[in-house]
């Protein structure tokens, strides 16, 4: 036996004998890396990683799961924004922050989905709740509903769930 032949048939050893090891560890490996789930940064909040739902699969395990406290986020805003006006629905959440300056921003969007946050001006309407336009999409935030209309159609509408109003006092309730 030559010495090619000697490494041809070591390489073949080598190969069959740890072959299952291989697949063993490459298995372990993508059993791990697919059961983190996906961790997103929001613009909107910070530096502050939040947990995607949305993408994960089923065979993940999620680490953590959203919370008001993920939602509530007018604190979190670079400079802070004072809350008004927090709102959660099934589906949905809604924060009305208030700038130094008195101007108010809604940020809001849908719960399982932080990335899908949108910040843009809102406006009070007296005696109704608040308006925020963005292009030809209107959202109407009120204590009782929430409202996404577009092109005066409202395309989803939801009773609030819970609620935190600040103007004399701060009151949060479940409803």
């Amino acid at each position: 036996m030559n010495f090619v032949q000697l490494n041809q048939s070591f390489s073949k050893f080598i190969i069959f004998a740890f072959a299952p090891f291989f697949i063993l560890l490459i298995d372990s490996v993508s059993q791990i890396v697919n059961s983190i789930p996906l961790v997103v940064v929001s613009p909107y909040t910070s530096h502050t990683p939040h947990i995607n739902p949305g993408g994960t699969d089923k065979n993940s395990i999620l680490l953590a799961k959203l919370s008001r406290a993920d939602w509530r986020i007018c604190s979190q805003q670079n400079p802070p924004l004072v809350e008004n006006f927090y709102i959660e629905t099934a589906n949905f959440f809604v924060n009305i922050c208030q700038k130094p300056n008195g101007k108010l921003i809604y940020i809001g969007g849908p719960k399982t989905n932080p990335e899908d946050t949108i910040k843009i001006a809102a406006i009070a309407e007296e005696g109704t709740g608040y308006v925020a336009e963005d292009g030809d999409i209107t959202y109407i935030v009120t204590g009782a509903t929430f409202s996404i209309v577009k092109n005066a159609k409202t395309i989803n509408e939801e009773e609030v769930i819970y609620v935190c109003s600040q103007f004399s006092k701060k009151i949060c309730q479940e409803r």
